[in-house]
């Protein structure tokens, strides 16, 4: 069947609705033979093709956390990251998120950050001085375009480093076609 998101016949569209995926692509989305990087990918409208989605992987290296979060994204307004972020916040993990001035104070994305500061205010982090934006950039002429998560940096063991094309954004999970590495150390 032809779709605007793919045409061809590697992808059935029947069967991505019922949520299973061509074996020869799950397969791909493993760690490596060395256990040291997986490939991720959204296919949309399917957030989670196969259970291989993006945004359950992102939510996995999150709650993997147990020390630090160092992330730096473009656009940034998914919830269930933000709710992941909460609950890093809650099991002790320090967050740190570096953003585009041009996103952090837009409606649809503002109010998810002024929250999460004010979340991690109340649980003992400095959500100023820790969720920030490039404020020196200007949007006309410069962009924080960044696309990066590393957990656990001081823990070599548990170190991950997640990098790609997606903005964890409620719009993009489901409308772009996306690709992320999660590498260990």
């Amino acid at each position: 069947s032809q779709s605007r998101y793919f045409a061809t016949d590697q992808y059935d569209l029947a069967l991505l609705t019922k949520g299973l995926y061509p074996k020869s692509l799950v397969g791909r989305n493993i760690i490596d033979s060395e256990g040291k990087a997986k490939v991720i990918f959204n296919l949309p409208p399917y957030t989670n093709p196969g259970g291989i989605g993006i945004v359950p992987e992102m939510l996995n290296v999150l709650n993997s956390a147990k020390k630090y979060i160092r992330m730096s994204f473009f656009q940034f307004n998914h919830t269930e990251v933000f709710s992941a972020l909460k609950k890093a916040v809650d099991r002790g993990v320090k967050v740190y998120i570096s953003s585009d001035l041009c996103y952090t104070g837009k409606v649809g994305y503002k109010e998810y950050y002024d929250d999460l500061k004010s979340y991690m205010n109340a649980h003992g982090q400095n959500g100023t001085t820790q969720v920030i934006d490039d404020a020196t950039a200007s949007c006309e002429t410069m962009f924080n375009h960044n696309k990066y998560m590393i957990v656990d940096f001081e823990d070599p063991a548990n170190t991950l480093a997640w990098f790609g094309s997606f903005n964890p954004t409620n719009h993009g999970a489901v409308e772009n076609v996306e690709l992320a590495i999660v590498a260990k150390e």
